[in-house]
């Protein structure tokens, strides 16, 4: 197996499934349908294969890479949207300058989180069949249905809460559980030393022209954006969003809205001169109103 398959394989997607012909099939990166419409395929000739089967996707037309040639173009863009990190590449493979995607810069996004092991006895929530998990399916499902495509786990040691396995590519870094009854005790649990400056999905942070935050997993997913699990960013979380600003690409804050937290979010993006999503007109100590957002760009 060639560096390049190995690279395209640790990028895929930790929510895919095999079909009997040899696919792996994942939501597209590219035009971002939930089915699972597209597909990985490692040729005989040690090289690869992607095609989405959505129509009007730019990846409708297959592209791929063989040994021999170059790692550039479609498929080099393909890469960088799964969220790979083009240093894994052989530099013989690249071409000389930079990308047309024109991402961050490697000491920008370059960030490494320890690899963890998710609490024992931990299974796939939708193989589960427990009573207490059966609840748990139904309370992601109420979430919404696209939920049911994400790799959501459950475990006996915590019967009523939905665990999220946290990813940064490829690899599982941390996880989160998420209580599935009222009452705020217990609300949350997360792993042990969970990396602090870590944001869900912060691998994927050059995807959009808007890339959107917010407190939560649930939400995260629902938008296709980033979370920083509470309303507080670290000086390195704020640092990399700082760092895709200079891309020309925007940055959304999404807050709660439960009493008071959204201020905590209002006041780092007035700080940093980033975009705040309300829900209505507010204003915030003689402050001007703040308006939602442009509609983001994929």
């Amino acid at each position: 197996m060639s560096d390049i398959v190995d690279a395209m394989l640790g990028a895929l997607p930790i929510s895919r499934r095999t079909s009997g012909r040899g696919w792996i099939t994942f939501d597209c990166p590219a035009c971002g349908d939930r089915r699972h419409r597209g597909g990985f395929l490692e040729t005989a000739t040690g090289g690869w294969r992607y095609r989405c089967f959505n129509g009007g996707c730019e990846y409708e037309r297959r592209t791929g890479w063989e040994p021999g040639n170059r790692f550039s173009g479609r498929p080099r863009r393909l890469f960088e949207l799964l969220g790979g990190d083009i240093g894994d590449i052989p530099k013989q493979f690249l071409e000389h300058g930079s990308s047309r995607t024109a991402v961050l810069s490697a000491p920008e996004i370059v960030a490494e989180f320890p690899e963890i092991q998710l609490p024992q006895g931990s299974t796939l929530l939708w193989r589960a069949t427990s009573p207490d998990a059966l609840d748990c399916q139904r309370y992601v499902l109420d979430r919404g249905w696209f939920h049911s495509q994400h790799p959501f786990v459950w475990c006996p040691k915590h019967p009523r809460h939905v665990i999220y396995p946290c990813q940064h590519k490829g690899k599982i870094v941390a996880w989160i559980a998420r209580k599935i009854d009222s009452g705020k005790e217990f609300a949350h649990i997360k792993c042990k030393d969970f990396p602090p400056d870590y944001m869900f999905n912060q691998d994927q942070i050059y995807r959009y022209c808007t890339v959107l935050v917010t407190e939560g997993v649930f939400d995260a997913i629902a938008v296709l954006g980033l979370c920083t699990f509470g309303n507080i960013l670290t000086p390195k979380q704020i640092d990399l969003l700082n760092a895709c600003c200079r891309t020309g690409r925007r940055v959304a804050l999404l807050p709660d809205y439960q009493k008071n937290e959204w201020e905590a979010y209002w006041q780092t993006a007035k700080e940093n001169r980033w975009y705040l999503s309300c829900r209505e007109w507010v204003r915030y100590e003689g402050e001007p109103p703040i308006r939602m957002p442009p509609t983001p760009c994929s």
